[in-house]
């Protein structure tokens, strides 16, 4: 297995596949905890919120990787010049970082994210979304997530069917749709009777509903929870929205990847 310092390598982990079959199908509809990508690793203050264990002594991004994949949560893993260290943060191979912050001593991989997620390039509305300048449409599409959930997931305050949108810029055939609901464990997930849609009628301009229905989430999702929404078919469209269907009621998403084929 080769290991390279450049940016976004993909490390597959094949000298150990063996191993890992009965971990990577686990629960998930796709295979992306079967490989890491190198992300980088200029993180926020509440990162270390998410730190799940530390192995000393390990220093190959394969160990890494397998003491990782042992924990459902583990999502990334930091190696440092003597230890390894297991996340659950949530960084995806778009996420560009805290501005300014000085470089990291740590190199990070993560197992969250897809090289087909469209949702990264894509122009973002919503229904509302001010909570004093946080809790903004953008940051359900930025790539990080971890506990700050109102710095970096979007949170709408409550009007008649909230609804969030992805507008992609070009036609996608969407195939799934992933959710992950809200960190904090104070509150309810706020993600209930939702339904996602994919077309070409865009929600800023009034009325979307006539596009086709991807699916539809039942109930109050549990916190801390990543909800797909896969179609039976892939569907193809330009725009992809989100809509509670609860009267005054919030929407919040942590994080969300729209995955075309």
């Amino acid at each position: 297995m080769q290991f390279s310092g450049c940016c976004r390598t993909i490390l597959i982990l094949t000298e150990l596949m063996g191993t890992f079959l009965g971990i990577i199908s686990q629960g998930t509809s796709t295979n992306d905890r079967a490989m890491f990508a190198m992300v980088d690793s200029r993180y926020p203050d509440d990162f270390e919120k998410c730190f799940l264990g530390n192995y000393s002594g390990v220093v190959k991004p394969s160990h890494c990787a397998h003491y990782c994949s042992l924990y459902e949560r583990c999502h990334l893993f930091c190696i440092t010049t003597d230890a390894c260290r297991l996340y659950e943060a949530r960084v995806s191979r778009h996420w560009k970082g805290i501005s300014g912050a000085p470089p990291s001593a740590m190199i990070c991989f993560s197992s969250w994210g897809s090289a087909k997620d469209a949702a990264s390039s894509a122009t973002i509305a919503a229904s509302d979304s001010n909570w004093n300048g946080r809790g903004l449409k953008e940051m359900a599409v930025n790539g990080y997530t971890c506990y700050d959930e109102y710095g970096y997931a979007y949170a709408s305050l409550g009007v008649n069917k909230s609804w969030w949108s992805a507008n992609l810029g070009t036609v996608r055939k969407v195939a799934s749709v992933r959710v992950f609901t809200r960190q904090q464990n104070l509150y309810a997930s706020k993600f209930k009777n939702v339904e996602v849609r994919v077309g070409y009628s865009d929600p800023r301009n009034g009325n979307f509903t006539d596009n086709a229905l991807l699916g539809f989430y039942e109930g109050e999702a549990p916190q801390k929870t990543t909800i797909y929404f896969v179609a039976e078919r892939p569907i193809k469209g330009s725009v992809v929205s989100i809509q509670s269907l609860e009267l005054n009621y919030p929407l919040v998403l942590s994080d969300v990847q729209i995955l075309y084929v």
